[in-house]
């Protein structure tokens, strides 16, 4: 029996204390969700309610800026108007005015003048004229003097935008002769080595056409020479009459070919001596020359 109520009150202790602990553990987890729930709401309220407080307050500038604008330019308008009007009224008052005032005193000067014209014509008549012509003068002077203000001012803004567009003309062309020039320069350059290379090239050609040239001239020369080593040509009276030359220059490939020259040569020299009549013995020079050649 003790052994028994022990054990249903520990069962019954253990059983409080998981209770307890399981009450607790629910109501921290329970607290907690809840905390973050609000907080969750809490944030989502706070960022609508400063979304809506920003853009009310944006829509309320807008609107505010709006109206206030509205009413600025109508009262800005009502005022040009109503100055506009003022001015012109004024205008029209102090004109009108004027001009009464100045018909009124013109015809009570007219009629004094009349009067007094008439009381003594030749005095004040004079004065009358000058009176006149002076106030006649001041009134063209005070016009011409605007007109003249009006047409300098003129003549100075019209200077002024012709200058500012010349100058702008003068650059865009000073620009474009730069531009132009540049190209020019380089297409210049180009040209000058184009023409200098081709002439170089050409020089070139020239000399070796001209060494050519001279090199085979002077083959040609020394060859002919060697071909008329000797000639001989009809005198006045019969008689045999030599060259001018004691010794001639004779050139071959080898030493063997210019002793055949010189062998040949010497009998044909040798033929037209023994001859009676004196002939020319270029063409037996050029045969020979033509032997050994071939």
């Amino acid at each position: 029996m003790c052994i028994f109520v022990c054990v249903y009150v520990h069962i019954c202790v253990c059983l409080c204390v998981y209770l307890c602990v399981c009450l607790c553990v629910y109501l921290c987890v329970f607290m907690c969700m809840f905390v973050c729930v609000f907080m969750c709401i809490f944030v989502c309220v706070y960022v609508y309610v400063c979304v809506c407080v920003y853009v009310y307050i944006c829509v309320c500038l807008c609107v505010y800026l709006c109206v206030f604008m509205c009413i600025f330019v109508c009262v800005y308008v009502y005022v040009c108007v109503y100055v506009y009007v003022y001015i012109c009224v004024c205008l029209c008052v102090y004109l009108c005015v004027f001009m009464c005032m100045f018909v009124c005193m013109f015809m009570c000067i007219f009629v004094c003048v009349y009067v007094y014209v008439c009381v003594c014509l030749c005095v004040y008549l004079c004065v009358f004229m000058c009176i006149f012509v002076c106030v006649y003068l001041c009134v063209c002077l005070c016009i011409f003097v605007c007109v003249f203000v009006y047409i300098c001012v003129c003549v100075c803004v019209c200077v002024c935008v012709y200058l500012c567009v010349c100058l702008c003309i003068f650059v865009c062309v000073f620009v474009y002769i730069c531009v132009c020039l540049c190209i020019f320069v380089c297409v210049f350059v180009y040209i000058c080595v184009c023409v200098c290379v081709y002439l170089c090239v050409c020089l070139c050609i020239f000399v070796c056409v001209f060494v050519y040239i001279c090199v085979c001239v002077c083959v040609y020369l020394c060859v002919f020479m060697c071909m008329f080593v000797c000639v001989f040509a009809a005198g006045g009276n019969g008689q045999i009459i030599t060259g001018n030359h004691e010794s001639y220059l004779i050139c071959a490939d080898s030493a063997e070919v210019a002793d055949a020259w010189v062998t040949a040569i010497r009998r044909v020299v040798h033929e037209v001596r023994q001859q009676e009549n004196s002939v020319c013995v270029c063409v037996r020079v050029l045969q020979v020359y033509t032997l050994y050649v071939s």
